[in-house]
């Protein structure tokens, strides 16, 4: 039997798209299926990504407020609440695996854009090698302010999970970066007050649960950091309290950079 070409790249490429074709999924997806079989199809998930048992805590908050939970482009062909808990659990463990201070820079994957090096040199009257080390330092300021965000999160982690918060790694919550263990309490993290777009605060303020907004940096190099600790304290049941400081989040990240070397690049 002969077949027509065309015929059956048409068909190849319609298979392939279907493949492809992806659809927004979210827990709400699954409101047929009972919390409890949820939560059992989620321990069996668990198992295959060696999650940690902290994660219970998290899963039976979105459990309580699936509008918190995050939403996934799955394919339409894996589009189970199978395929949507391992995602969510992934992106979990991978994210513990891979904390900010073991981060490993990478090169740029722009080129960069010789109009630029051109206007600078001449405007500044530079030398070839001293535009090309300006280049370079930029490079590495961009490389410090893209880990920047995530090692602030990684200092209050290792200051509050002793409070009771849970650092909700890998965009586990929705515009949730820290929770209360209960559920009591969410947290979100910015590093400077012009960092949140409108888009996210929109998110933020739409939730069910009231989400509590603080930035390490205002206008005029004004440190929130008190900010920070009385909502810490506020919702403290130990006895120990938070006292976090700009002084300590630098001696953190100094000590980071010290040791990883590769945090930054100036590619």
């Amino acid at each position: 039997m002969v077949y027509n070409f065309t015929f059956l790249l048409n068909f190849y490429i319609s298979s392939i798209m279907a493949v492809m074709k992806t659809i927004a999924i979210s827990i709400n997806n699954f409101n047929e299926i009972p919390d409890e079989s949820k939560f059992l199809i989620y321990k069996e998930c668990c198992q295959e990504y060696d999650a940690c048992n902290e994660l219970d805590n998290i899963f039976k908050i979105i459990l309580k407020y699936t509008d918190i939970a995050p939403t996934y482009n799955l394919s339409e062909n894996k589009s189970t609440f199978n395929d949507y808990i391992k995602r969510w659990i992934k992106s979990y463990t991978e994210a513990c695996k891979n904390i900010p201070s073991k981060h490993e820079a990478k090169e740029k994957m722009a080129c960069s854009d010789p109009a630029i090096k051109a206007i600078i040199q001449n405007a500044m009257s530079y030398c070839d090698d001293e535009v090309c080390k300006l280049e370079c330092y930029h490079n590495l300021f961009m490389s410090a302010e893209n880990i920047q965000g995530e090692l602030l999160e990684e200092f209050i982690a290792n200051n509050i999970e002793p409070l009771g918060w849970i650092w909700c790694k890998g965009t586990t919550l929705k515009s949730i970066d820290f929770c209360k263990a209960d559920g009591s309490a969410f947290l979100q993290i910015k590093n400077k007050y012009n960092t949140e777009n409108s888009s996210s605060k929109k998110i933020r303020n739409g939730l069910s649960v009231k989400v509590e907004a603080w930035y390490r940096l205002d206008r005029n190099e004004v440190y929130c950091w008190d900010k920070l600790n009385e909502i810490i304290n506020r919702y403290n049941s130990t006895q120990h309290t938070c006292n976090m400081t700009e002084e300590d989040y630098i001696t953190f990240v100094s000590k980071v950079a010290a040791a990883n070397k590769q945090i930054v690049c100036d590619k």
